[in-house]
């Protein structure tokens, strides 16, 4: 949880009360980087929605939570699937693969 609030203060450069934050902020806070960072931004919606429900279980907020993605932030954001279409690249040959001597393979063996 320690972490999860020190990302999120790293993210915001502004300070407000955890009862005062709205869609629109956390909107503004992962939607500029959600179409060219997508697995970072929504990594970081998790986390400040995490954060945003520990406050809601404290009693320091009330209501439904902004950064809640199941039937609220997905109305607005296009899903992670849409934005960054994963690319694999090929795989290499075995035989470009560089051959390490038996004294750099440790095998540890019980007994």
């Amino acid at each position: 949880m320690a972490q999860h609030a020190r990302q999120l203060r790293l993210s915001s450069d502004r300070r407000q009360p955890v009862d005062a934050i709205t869609t629109d902020d956390i909107l503004a806070i992962v939607g500029p980087v959600w179409n060219s960072k997508n697995e970072t931004a929504s990594r970081l919606r998790g986390r400040i929605e995490t954060v945003l429900e520990v406050a809601k279980t404290r009693g320091w907020r009330n209501g439904e939570n902004p950064a809640r993605w199941r039937g609220h932030l997905a109305i607005l954001l296009p899903a992670c699937s849409r934005v960054a279409r994963l690319e694999h690249y090929a795989a290499m040959q075995w035989q470009r693969v560089a051959w390490a001597p038996p004294t750099e393979i440790r095998i540890f063996k019980s007994g």
